[in-house]
């Protein structure tokens, strides 16, 4: 049995102080606290666990939460109808649902409202995987078998009539058989992916069941809004796993429907994590405490995620109108390979985004250019790429040599060659 994995314990020194014997209940712990604590102290405890103190007051994330925080609020004030529209593309990108993206707030604002209304019915896209899940507040889940389909059924033998054969056609993929991890490869790998949509929808399949299409394509290239949506969200989930001195290598979010997403997290503490995890089940999970040593991190993050505070016109809006449906949690150890692939693919995407854009510049009203300005542009992206190519074909030849070395009497031959041809160079050149 591994070690269970320790969280912060937020009451801690409370509760040695005004506990000695942990048998007092929480909230009388904090109020004793409060009862000696100087009212302007910034630590004055006033939620029932000081999880948000903790987080607000941490002595080294403490700022960058309160940023991470602010950031995605104010984000979310301005784009509310984003979140609920996460698989949203440029316009001609793709079959997708897509929107233009515009320098004027007030008009993108207008046309995502339009969008929801004109474009949310024709689709419901979804990205399904098979999983077993334990639930918290707030809609959040955690993914208890990533791999299910490598563990228990490894050659896909399940076909439904609306399946996919992929290689030798002994693997299948569906809605059946898609697994998180599955899900997660094709998207850094940029690899094919079951998706479903309604019948009305435009993305292209060769099958369906009356109601829903099937199609197996690559993940789209998402909205820049939708972009800018999920970074500061990763950005706010990784504050909160420092505050919880939670290891962790990278986090990718990959919304699986138009408003819930699935948060994939690479982490050297994954293996504790989700054993700790098997203590809970899903009816005490809800019912654990917080603060506590004990407790569980999913819960944490349950309430730091409904800590977001929306106020537009000065009055609150339902956080059920912005915030995701359902966010699942996936903690995996991640290998080099994945991890490779993963670097390798926002990369590559930054790039394509970059090369998107020169494409903005086709605009006469606000520039004057001729058709030579792209065709330098053009000359020298194509030298970085031929730059690119060499560099990494000299690798892998270099790679192969280290495999094939040559013999001691080989190279003693053309170290012999070669200072024969220097000297003839030397003697030639003061001719």
């Amino acid at each position: 049995m591994l070690q269970k994995f320790k969280l912060v314990d937020y009451l801690g020194e409370h509760k040695k102080k005004h506990d000695p014997y942990h048998e007092l209940p929480q909230q009388n712990i904090i109020n004793a606290h409060n009862k000696e604590t100087d009212p302007e102290d910034s630590r004055f405890i006033f939620s029932k666990d000081g999880q948000s103190e903790y987080y607000r007051n941490h002595k080294v994330y403490g700022h960058q939460f309160l940023i991470a925080n602010q950031d995605l609020t104010d984000f979310l004030i301005r784009y509310p109808d984003v979140p609920k529209h996460l698989l949203t593309t440029l316009d001609g990108d793709c079959d997708f649902p897509a929107l233009s993206l515009s320098s004027d707030d007030e008009k993108e604002i207008h046309m995502w409202k339009r969008h929801y209304r004109e474009d949310d019915s024709k689709y419901e896209i979804e990205i399904p995987f098979n999983a077993t899940t334990i639930s918290s507040n707030e809609g959040l889940y955690l993914v208890k078998n990533a791999n299910w389909r490598e563990l228990d059924d490894p050659f896909r033998q399940i076909d439904d009539g609306l399946s996919f054969s992929v290689g030798n056609g002994i693997m299948k993929y569906s809605d059946e058989t898609q697994s998180p991890m599955d899900v997660l490869k094709a998207y850094i790998t940029n690899s094919p992916l079951v998706i479903k949509s309604k019948v009305e929808s435009d993305l292209f399949s060769d099958c369906d069941d009356g109601e829903r299409k099937v199609t197996f394509s690559g993940y789209p290239n998402l909205h820049p809004r939708v972009k800018t949506y999920l970074g500061l969200l990763k950005k706010y989930i990784g504050v909160i796993l420092k505050i919880e001195n939670v290891r962790y290598n990278s986090i990718d979010i990959i919304p699986i429907s138009d408003d819930n997403v699935s948060v994939f997290i690479s982490s050297n503490d994954a293996e504790t994590i989700n054993t700790d995890f098997n203590y809970f089940t899903q009816d005490n999970m809800k019912d654990a405490k917080v603060g506590y040593a004990y407790d569980n991190l999913l819960l944490r993050i349950s309430n730091a995620y409904g800590w977001l505070v929306f106020q537009r016109d000065g009055g609150l809006i339902d956080d059920d109108d912005l915030t995701n449906d359902y966010l699942f949690f996936t903690f995996y150890k991640r290998d080099r390979s994945l991890r490779f692939q993963s670097i390798l693919s926002s990369r590559i995407e930054r790039i394509r985004d970059n090369i998107s854009s020169l494409n903005k510049l086709h605009n006469p009203t606000n520039y004057k250019f001729e058709e030579k300005d792209f065709d330098q542009t053009f000359n020298k992206i194509k030298k970085s790429l031929e730059k690119f190519q060499k560099d990494y074909k000299s690798y892998f030849e270099l790679k192969e040599q280290e495999k094939n070395p040559i013999s001691k009497q080989d190279y003693e031959k053309v170290l012999k060659e070669l200072e024969e041809y220097k000297k003839k160079d030397k003697e030639k050149k003061s001719e």
